[in-house]
């Protein structure tokens, strides 16, 4: 049941939240510059179109991805 919670939520969000700050239309020219600004800061990019190798890796050899398992922080 949970799960299609989840959906009804993602979908409409998928559709209404802009990929990149600078093309949201509800924000003004000083608020995309301050997001910008703290992407900046946090040394985060706004893009990432490539995949590297060591990412795979880890994602293959990830125990948690390979059980399917639900570690919960207790």
């Amino acid at each position: 049941m949970s799960g299609i919670i989840a959906l009804l939520f993602a979908i409409p969000t998928m559709l209404i939240l802009p990929s990149h700050p600078t093309t949201a239309k509800f924000l003004n020219d000083e608020q995309k510059y301050l997001a910008l600004e703290r992407i900046r800061l946090n040394n985060t990019g706004t893009q990432n179109t490539r995949t590297s190798q060591i990412q795979v890796s880890c994602h293959n050899t990830d125990g948690q991805t390979l059980t399917g398992a639900k570690y919960e922080n207790a």
